[in-house]
């Protein structure tokens, strides 16, 4: 109704101001003194201004209705996810209730058994804090982390990082091999904690995509001139190429994820990209359907004392 009223009160009239301008043109071209001109170029301004109201009416509608769609279609989003989260959350509680039950039952009743069930629990519970720690994020707004930036030895680091994975996925059988050619003095300035869950989340995503029976994910580190580069790449299902420009979009899940029910929020890689951008580095992915993906990320070499007068941000 509104659009309706605006068509007839703000483009019929100056339409037909236009018209009567141009007839008057045709009718009087050589006998218009300067009244007349006069007139007819107040004609033709006022057709032309309310030309340009209606114009900006219709651009502001179209922006509002675009806001609320866009609005509303962020709030679908984020209940997905936190549906999404929730969900995640009861494959392992479940486990770490079934296992803790069969310790107290007596049904592991040998060490080697005993052992297994604990690595278990332990495994789940790692994956649980994982999602508490994603919930925490959205709660505190996702992408702006707050940052304790130390100077930190990258090999000391990144050992104890790959150390902590392969500790974790061992009862997966899944292999995490390492490749490092960092000098053993070569410092980065980082937030542990945080550059930590980048590495997290990126081996966690390739854990997810694996299809294959050897299970294979391979970290490189090689010294780049300013910057110390990671890739992390696996043998798994791979990214359609069309999909690769969104997975660092928040809440984007591939559709092989959807299709295979794979569990997932869709923010652990947008959050690692945030950290990593956020570092002083960079993050880009590369893959191929039925052979892998491969991560690359960089981060800034310790420089001096420069970095510490912004370490505030």
């Amino acid at each position: 109704t509104r659009l309706v009223i605006a068509f007839g009160t703000i483009v019929l009239v100056p339409v037909l101001v236009f018209y009567i301008a141009i007839w008057r043109i045709r009718q009087n071209l050589c006998g218009l003194g300067a009244a007349g001109w006069q007139s007819l170029t107040c004609d033709l301004l006022i057709s032309t201004l309310l030309i340009l109201i209606f114009t900006a009416y219709m651009l502001i509608d179209w922006l509002e209705k675009t806001d609320a769609l866009e609005r509303r279609e962020q709030v679908r989003r984020e209940r997905e996810w936190l549906g999404n989260l929730l969900h995640d959350m009861k494959t392992p509680l479940a486990a770490i209730r079934g296992y803790a039950e069969g310790l107290m039952d007596g049904i592991a009743d040998r060490l080697q058994k005993r052992e297994l069930y604990i690595r278990t629990i332990y495994h789940q519970t790692n994956e649980l804090t994982q999602l508490v720690d994603e919930l925490l994020c959205y709660t505190k707004d996702a992408h702006d982390p707050s940052y304790d930036f130390q100077k930190i030895n990258a090999n000391a680091f990144f050992d104890d990082c790959i150390e902590t994975l392969r500790t974790e996925f061992a009862p997966e059988n899944i292999k995490i091999t390492d490749e490092n050619t960092v000098g053993a003095d070569a410092e980065i300035y980082a937030d542990a904690a945080q550059f930590r869950r980048v590495i997290s989340n990126i081996v966690r995503n390739c854990v997810k995509y694996m299809d294959k029976t050897e299970r294979v994910i391979r970290i490189r580190r090689t010294d780049s001139g300013d910057f110390v580069q990671i890739e992390i790449e696996d043998n798994g299902c791979g990214i359609a190429p069309e999909e690769l420009p969104y997975i660092f979009d928040r809440y984007y899940r591939a559709q092989a994820a959807s299709a295979s029910k794979i569990e997932g929020t869709g923010i652990g890689l947008s959050i690692a990209k945030k950290i990593v951008e956020d570092h002083g580095g960079t993050i880009r992915a590369q893959s191929e359907q039925g052979r892998g993906t491969k991560l690359s990320l960089t981060i800034l070499k310790y420089r001096g004392d420069c970095y510490e007068e912004d370490s505030d941000h």
